[in-house]
């Protein structure tokens, strides 16, 4: 298990899969075939995109309940990531320590959380040394008639698979977290807040998902990115 996050990657181009409802086949499709680029996968995503390299989620209750349940996720040939110590050593993946902190770490034995898996990938990818990064799956939305204070997903999907067990789901309530609109304003800011070390990293940040309401990279197809 490793404590450090290698550079194997220096200078190359990542997709990172999230699991936002406007992930489908054709594009996974793209990106297997797609030549000289690697594949991060968040959270679910490992189980529409297999192939992926390196697979991270951010809770203890996501790696117990999937490793316990899908046999697919012990069978990945990818780097597997916790910051879990107990995870790590009871199940042989990788383990990283991280802290809640915005914006991008350098040291390449502590990541920011960032308040989720999603925005923890992009520190992820920067560790490795990977200079742009293709986001699919960061929508960004839920449907305009979620209400989080009666856990009600609304009527449209929240992830491309629907939603996680109960013991999982997470419904925000205020409206710092999701407007009136859907838009999941308090993860927005959070990758906002990266913009700048990005910058200063010298990353290209391309955003090729459809209708995401994550505006602050510059956005694109995938046909046009890969």
């Amino acid at each position: 298990m490793r404590q450090t996050i290698p550079r194997s990657y220096e200078g190359q181009t990542a997709v990172i899969i999230a699991t936002g409802p406007s992930i489908n086949e054709d594009q996974i499709s793209l990106v297997r075939s797609a030549k000289n680029v690697k594949v991060i996968t968040v959270n679910n995503a490992y189980q529409i995109a297999p192939f992926t390299d390196i697979q991270i989620a951010c809770n203890d209750n996501w790696w117990e309940y999937y490793l316990a349940h899908d046999p697919l996720l012990k069978k990945l040939e990818a780097d597997c990531w916790t910051r879990y110590k107990y995870i790590a050593e009871e199940h042989g993946i990788n383990y990283i320590d991280s802290i809640v902190k915005d914006g991008l770490s350098t040291d390449p034995s502590v990541v920011h959380i960032n308040h989720g898996s999603g925005p923890m990938a992009i520190n992820f990818a920067t560790l490795y040394g990977f200079k742009k990064l293709i986001l699919l799956g960061h929508d960004m939305r839920y449907a305009k008639d979620y209400d989080g204070k009666s856990k009600k997903v609304g009527s449209s999907p929240r992830h491309y698979f629907g939603e996680y067990p109960k013991s999982m789901q997470h419904f925000p309530q205020s409206k710092n977290s999701v407007d009136e609109e859907g838009k999941i304003v308090g993860l927005i800011r959070t990758y906002e807040k990266m913009v700048n070390d990005l910058i200063n990293m010298n990353v290209d940040v391309v955003n090729c998902t459809p209708n995401s309401a994550l505006n602050c990279f510059r956005k694109s197809t995938l046909e046009s990115e890969l």
